[in-house]
């Protein structure tokens, strides 16, 4: 009963919509009257699509336009409300791109079905089918109806380009991420960028007069001496750098330079220990100075002996007649190293060294990185002027003249017209000074050390490596001479760096792709729908629920629809092709 029922509905339904041609021979009953088309109207069917590529354009450009603002500036002057960073606007113009060149995609995938199944469009196989609408409606709807599309071969090369652009769509907004990427870029505000790394070009500080033999260097350079003797580094100076992040060019300063080498000597021994005394050694020294010590391995009881000697010398490695540089102090020193005695030693054990100090000008390279600031000695340069060396130069009284440095090598990036000098009275003091302090002994009393001072005693303890010692010394005394008179040259200025965006314009080269995809696409559909009697229906249900089907698709739609899968199976494979009658009504008619 509820069988007949149904079947009486059908018919009922039928008589309502009415009749659709036959499908056979389809140019017996139905004569295609094309439906003039107003241009007006026809913009108006594809005006959303339009609107949304331009927001999608605009979106695209608002990312350039962002990205290429921001290159260079730093972290913090994006300008952006706080709680908004820079990837988090490209985030949202490229979610709002992406979207929007989607719209006109999938209104061509829908449109594209109802070309596809029309007869104007219909390949001469007419392999058209009516599951071809469930199809194009799925791969509107995302990637996995478009990956389903693609399955397809049989569909035109606009719906596969379509649905490969909506795939691919997925990786818009990866590629937009990679865009911006931190590096490192130079400053363009003059307030942040440093000056000069610490330099100087002179020094004339003393302390007392030259004509009562009382000259000295101040009490900063003594202090430095002690300091660089005490302390195993001495730190060099730094340079402000506001941003964290600066370099400076090779700065060339006025300084002291030092040097020690290991030395051989003559060995004279005399042993008296069958007397009760003890054996001597005498140590003539390369300079010819000789040195008298306790004897190696001579545990004679004594009450006092001397296991290391410090004594001012003319030089032989380090001249002191030298014209071409100006010493400070020359020193040689042998014994038994830090800690240790000759009666425990061979003779092979003993240590010797030739030193000395000398001004001369050192070339500095800094930079600065993640508020980390690092300065490297790269060389020094010690040749004066054959006019700056004086022998007498402590005897001139209150007279003085500038000891002046030969011109300095490229290498050392000296500044335009610029002269390194040092006093000859200030130098007096340093000769003065330094070798009074590097002039003394290690004493044993009844078997315990006693240094003759403390400058003595920190060269006995740093015997081991002399050389590393004597140059932090002078490294401690050039920083005093850097700053004591800082001098300043727009040559040597630094250049700040600060964290800023970079931009990887490559990155953007798929999303560009995508838009002008979109765009192209768009282009395509309103053509061929302009040049076929459908209208831009797109993915309107209206227009789906009032175009009509013939009686054997709808009799073996009714028969399935109840069933999972029904309708694919009863219908969806059937050949069919979109008609337009006279009266002007649309119709699916099933191809035999």
């Amino acid at each position: 009963m509820e069988g007949t029922q149904h079947r009486a509905l059908i018919s009922d339904k039928q008589a309502k919509i009415g009749p659709c041609p036959a499908a056979e021979p389809a140019s017996d009953h139905l004569t295609i009257e094309p439906e003039k088309k107003s241009l007006l109207s026809f913009v108006k069917w594809w005006w959303p699509e339009v609107l949304a590529l331009l927001c999608s354009l605009i979106s695209f450009a608002s990312i350039i336009g962002v990205a290429k603002h921001s290159r260079g500036h730093g972290l913090q002057q994006t300008g952006l409300p706080a709680g908004l960073t820079l990837n988090s606007l490209i985030a949202l113009l490229a979610t709002i791109s992406r979207a929007a060149l989607l719209i006109p995609v999938a209104s061509a995938l829908f449109q594209e079905a109802f070309i596809w199944l029309s007869m104007d469009r219909q390949r001469p196989s007419r392999d058209g089918q009516l599951r071809d609408l469930e199809i194009s409606h799925e791969a509107a709807q995302g990637a996995s109806g478009s990956l389903k599309m693609l399955c397809h071969i049989r569909r035109s090369w606009l719906a596969h380009f379509g649905a490969t652009v909506t795939i691919v769509s997925l990786l818009f907004g990866t590629f937009t991420q990679q865009l911006l990427t931190i590096e490192v870029f130079p400053v363009d505000n003059n307030n942040l960028n440093p000056g000069n790394v610490p330099w100087s070009r002179s020094f004339r500080q003393r302390v007392g007069r030259p004509n009562y033999s009382v000259v000295s260097p101040p009490l900063s350079i003594k202090a430095a001496a002690y300091n660089g003797m005490l302390n195993p580094i001495t730190e060099s100076l730094s340079a402000p750098c506001k941003t964290g992040n600066c370099s400076w060019p090779i700065t060339p300063s006025l300084g002291i330079c030092g040097g020690c080498v290991n030395t051989t000597y003559k060995l004279n021994c005399s042993s008296d220990s069958s007397a009760g005394l003890v054996g001597l050694c005498t140590y003539q020294m390369p300079s010819g100075k000789s040195i008298q010590l306790q004897k190696t391995g001579d545990k004679t009881p004594t009450e006092i002996a001397t296991d290391f000697s410090v004594i001012p010398s003319s030089g032989f490695h380090y001249n002191a007649n030298d014209t071409d540089k100006f010493y400070l102090a020359n020193f040689e020193a042998v014994g038994a190293p830090a800690n240790m005695n000759l009666t425990t030693l061979k003779q092979d054990a003993v240590v010797s060294s030739e030193c000395a100090l000398w001004i001369c000008v050192q070339s500095f390279e800094s930079l600065q990185r993640n508020s980390n600031q690092t300065s490297t000695n790269r060389e020094g340069f010690s040749k004066i002027q054959p006019d700056s060396r004086q022998t007498s130069i402590c005897q001139m009284g209150d007279s003085s003249y500038d000891i002046t440095f030969e011109p300095l090598p490229s290498s050392m990036n000296p500044p335009t017209g610029i002269n390194f000098t040092f006093n000859s009275i200030a130098a007096c003091g340093f000769t003065y000074y330094f070798p009074s302090m590097f002039n003394g002994s290690v004493n044993r009393l009844r078997d315990i050390p006693n240094p003759s001072s403390d400058a003595i005693q920190a060269l006995w303890n740093a015997s081991a490596d002399l050389d590393e010692w004597i140059k932090n010394v002078a490294a401690s005394v050039t920083n005093v001479i850097r700053t004591a008179e800082p001098a300043h040259s727009p040559q040597l200025d630094g250049t700040g760096f600060q964290l800023g965006h970079e931009v990887r314009w490559a990155w953007l080269s798929l999303p560009a792709l995508l838009v002008g995809a979109s765009l192209v696409i768009l282009v395509t559909i309103m053509i061929k729908t302009w040049s076929t009697p459908v209208h831009a229906w797109k993915g309107s249900p209206l227009a789906l629920l009032f175009l009509n089907v013939d009686d054997d698709l709808r009799i073996g739609a009714f028969q399935q629809m109840g069933r999972h899968g029904g309708l694919e199976k009863g219908v969806g494979k059937k050949h069919a092709v979109l008609l337009r009658s006279p009266e002007g009504e649309w119709c699916f008619i099933k191809e035999s």
